[in-house]
């Protein structure tokens, strides 16, 4: 939309100058009055700029208990155990962005992210027991997971005569209404259960064994999904 007004810079300044003798305070609201018509004008030319995407969702894991298993029962073990605790939950979010929050990691139910999260060892058994680890072949069905609980109940570490801490078991609780693409399929309730053994390994934490179990409960009787439960064990 034109507004009949010059927007050039020149031609802005050009406007700004009154002809004629005129007393000062009157010349003073002729400029203040330009001013503010050029600007009013030139700005219903402006094009808002291009929104920005918004961020894919994350993981957010509550930490519950956390504890030291320490032979000589060291009051130092119990700091060890509360510093490596931060970085067990940002693995395990990372397990869960993957597996059940963020949809563009999905990539058709094969989870491609997962395996790097596991040990050597372990990987092997994670496309086998993709069902109990991921949301998997419901992946292509489910458009987002409003997450309802995300908390990892319990963590324990093994620790050493180093003060170091060798591995560490996690007890998580994951839930969410996941909508799915096709309405008569859902809403679906998901629940995820594990129990996790990580090792650490460069700096953050990797999965050596699991125990996982899945279940998504549709609501409606029509629904292409009903109860799904899974389980994996290394």
């Amino acid at each position: 939309m034109t507004s009949g007004v010059d927007c050039n810079p020149t031609k802005v300044k050009q406007n700004l100058v009154p002809s004629g003798r005129m007393p000062q305070m009157r010349r003073f609201m002729a400029i203040l009055l330009t001013v503010a018509a050029v600007f009013s004008a030139c700005g219903k030319d402006e094009k808002p700029g291009p929104s920005k995407p918004a961020p894919p969702p994350r993981a957010a894991l509550q930490l519950g208990e956390v504890k030291a298993l320490d032979a000589k029962d060291r009051p130092e073990a119990a700091a060890k155990a509360n510093e490596q605790a931060a970085v067990v939950t940002q693995a395990l979010n990372a397990f869960y962005d993957h597996g059940f929050v963020d949809p563009s990691k999905f990539q058709a139910g094969a989870h491609p992210g997962l395996a790097g999260l596991f040990t050597a060892e372990a990987q092997p058994q994670v496309g086998p027991n993709l069902g109990g680890l991921a949301l998997a072949e419901l992946a292509v069905k489910v458009r987002k997971i409003d997450v309802t609980v995300q908390k990892i109940d319990k963590l324990s570490f093994l620790i050493e005569d180093d003060l170091s801490a060798s591995s560490a078991i996690a007890t998580v609780t994951f839930q969410g209404a996941a909508s799915t693409k096709a309405k008569a399929d859902g809403p679906v309730d998901i629940t995820h259960k594990a129990t996790f053994l990580l090792t650490p390994e460069g700096g953050t934490y990797k999965i050596a064994a699991f125990f996982a179990e899945l279940k998504a409960d549709t609501r409606t009787k029509k629904a292409a999904f009903g109860s799904l439960p899974y389980g994996a064990v290394l």
